[in-house]
Formats: structure tokens, sequence, C-alpha cells
């Protein structure tokens, strides 16, 4: 058994499948899902362009008077 220290040093992105793997059903489409997964260990990923929606930006509140 590897300890979280040891596979974080040496592939970060073993954790995270990992863990999404232990959420999944055990079932046949396992290994398909698994499969579709795609963990990139750093922020940059080829897929920045087919972000539309940013949730980490200011949203101004508005509130409307109740009559």
């Amino acid at each position: 058994e590897i300890t979280f220290e040891r596979l974080q040093e040496k592939s970060p992105e073993k954790i995270i499948e990992k863990a999404v793997s232990g959420m999944l059903p055990k079932n046949r489409l396992r290994k398909v899902r698994l499969g579709r997964l795609m963990v990139y260990p750093d922020a940059e990923h080829p897929y920045m362009e087919n972000i539309i929606k940013r949730y980490d930006t200011k949203i101004p509140l508005v509130t409307q008077p109740i009559e």
C-alpha cells in the first residue's frame, strides 16, 4: 500500500483518479467512465477556451424593494 505523501510526490493526479474511482458505482461502466476522466496536474490545460462561465468573479446582488 502506498501512503498519501508518497503518492503526492510521485503522481498527484493518481490521488484524484483514485478518489473518483471510489465514488463511482462498481459495475461494468466504471472502467469506461474512468477512461473519460482527464486530470491535469497544473492549472494549465488545453480546454481553457471552452470554459464559458467563471464562478470566481463577483456578481453584484440586485435587490428590489417589496411593495
